[in-house]
């Protein structure tokens, strides 16, 4: 194999996996809870590879349900880009809350940031 084909692979793959550490998004819990319930385990999604690859960012916006064990019963999507939605809800699903007297519901929003 050429030296210079090497070189340029290298750079190639090094340039990939900076952009796929850059793209990781980074999640935020935007909203209050009105409850007052903290969230204990937060997991944070990933940036799908469609994204990545067309530079797509934006928030999603879910609304979800906590059961009173403090696991997230539901999920709904009320807003975002649908290539970020199941990303989103596949992380979120995975967030656990401090348990409660009763189940609550709240909306959170998830940022995802291309290159950043």
């Amino acid at each position: 194999m050429h030296p210079s084909f090497t070189a340029s692979f290298k750079r190639v793959l090094i340039r990939i996996s900076v952009v796929a550490m850059l793209c990781i998004a980074t999640a935020s819990l935007m909203a209050a809870q009105e409850d007052g319930r903290k969230l204990k385990t937060r997991v944070e999604p990933t940036c799908p590879e469609v994204a990545r690859k067309f530079n797509i960012g934006g928030t999603v916006r879910l609304e979800i349900t906590v059961a009173r064990s403090g696991e997230v019963k539901t999920i709904k999507a009320i807003g975002g880009h649908p290539v970020l939605i199941d990303s989103a809800m596949s992380a979120v699903r995975e967030w656990r809350y401090e348990p409660s007297t009763q189940e609550t519901t709240t909306t959170v929003e998830i940022k995802f940031t291309p290159g950043a």
